[in-house]
């Protein structure tokens, strides 16, 4: 993930507008690039044109991921369920062997799309 700013410029007033933004992408300028041209492809004819001014990264390298260590096993259902734990944060979540080499699905009060990427704060 990265965090970046990006500064746009409304092309009838000439204001500039800045957006931050926080996304999964290799390179935010491009990706600014292609949301203005979306932007100006669709607006309306009460809708000002913008012109792309200027990115700025403010943060790098948020994704990491997390440092699962397992807890212990159980039967359920013919499979056996790996109960696993963040090493780091703490969060916990599940392992279905059954073969194959699945990952671990986070328990479902950790589902929210901000606990798919450690942070290096205990949670719990």
């Amino acid at each position: 993930m990265i965090q970046f700013q990006v500064q746009i410029k409304v092309l009838n007033c000439g204001t500039i507008l800045t957006e931050d933004y926080t996304k999964d992408i290799s390179d935010p300028e491009q990706w600014a690039r292609e949301m203005i041209s979306r932007f100006n492809n669709d607006c309306g004819s009460h809708q000002s044109r913008r012109e792309l001014v200027g990115i700025k990264v403010t943060g790098e390298d948020m994704n990491t991921l997390h440092d699962w260590q397992r807890e212990g096993g159980e039967n359920y259902r013919d499979d056996t369920v790996k109960n696993f734990f963040c090493v780091t944060c703490g969060i916990t979540g599940k392992k279905l062997q059954n073969g194959g080499s699945n990952p671990v699905i986070r328990d479902f009060k950790w589902r929210a799309k901000k606990y798919h990427y450690c942070d290096g704060e205990r949670k719990c």
